[in-house]
C-alpha cells in the first residue's frame, strides 16, 4: 500500500480512485483480522503456545547445547544462517520472485541476530558485515515492493467496474520499472555480500 503514493509521485493527479480503492481494501482486511482475533480458536492457539512455552523451563526438555555460552555456540548458529543465505545467493539472477522473497526474508532474520549479538563483537567488523547485509536488503526489499504493488493493483482493478483501469496501467507500469531498476544492483551487491568477512570468527 505504501507504493502506491510513491507512484503518484510520478503520475500526479491520476491515482485518486486507486489509492481510496486501496484504503477501502486495507480497511475490509483490518475487519477481517479483528474478527479472526476474537475468535474462540485464536485464543487456544496462544493458550497453547503459553503451554508450550511453560514447559522450556522443564530441564529434561532444555537443548543441553544452549546451555553454552553464545560465544562458543554463537559461531555455529552464525555460520548457519549465513551459510545458507550465500547458497541461496550462488545463482541469485535466477531467482525467482518468491526465491527473491525468500532470500529478503533469511537476510531479516541475519540482520536481527547481528543486532542480538552486537555487544560481543568488535564494532569495526560487525559494522562492515551489517553494510553489506544492509545493502542487499534494501535492493530486495524494493524489488519485493514493486511485486507486491503490482498484485495489489491487479486484484483492486479485476474487482473494479473499469473505474481504476486507467491508473492501474500506469502504477503496474511504474512498478515493473521501480523493480527492473533495483535489480540492476543486484548481482553487484551479492558479490559483496559474499565477499565480507564474517565478524565472528
Amino acid at each position: 500500500m505504501q507504493s502506491i503514493p510513491a507512484a503518484g509521485a510520478s503520475f500526479p493527479g491520476e491515482l485518486a480512485r486507486i489509492s481510496e480503492a486501496a484504503a477501502s481494501a486495507r480497511q475490509a482486511s483490518h475487519r477481517k483480522l479483528e474478527g479472526i482475533l476474537h475468535r474462540g480458536a485464536f485464543t487456544t492457539l496462544i493458550l497453547h503456545l503459553a503451554v508450550e512455552l511453560s514447559c522450556l523451563d522443564d530441564p529434561d526438555r532444555n537443548n543441553l547445547e544452549m546451555e553454552q555460552p553464545f560465544t562458543q555456540i554463537g559461531p555455529y548458529l552464525m555460520d548457519r544462517i549465513a551459510g545458507k543465505i550465500t547458497k541461496r545467493t550462488s545463482h541469485v539472477m535466477r531467482l525467482s520472485a518468491n526465491g527473491l522473497h525468500s532470500l529478503r526474508k533469511k537476510l531479516d532474520r541475519l540482520y536481527d541476530d547481528i543486532a542480538f549479538v552486537e555487544a560481543l563483537y568488535p564494532k569495526p567488523h560487525l559494522s562492515a558485515y551489517r553494510a553489506r547485509c544492509e545493502e542487499l536488503q534494501e535492493i530486495l526489499g524494493l524489488a519485493n515492493d514493486a511485486v507486491v504493488t503490482r498484485r495489489l493493483v491487479r486484484g483492486l482493478v479485476k474487482s473494479d467496474s473499469g473505474n481504476l483501469e486507467r491508473p492501474g496501467r500506469h502504477i503496474l507500469s511504474w512498478s515493473k520499472e521501480r523493480r527492473k531498476e533495483a535489480l540492476r544492483g543486484l548481482e553487484r551487491a551479492t558479490v559483496n555480500f559474499r565477499l565480507a568477512s564474517p565478524f565472528w570468527r
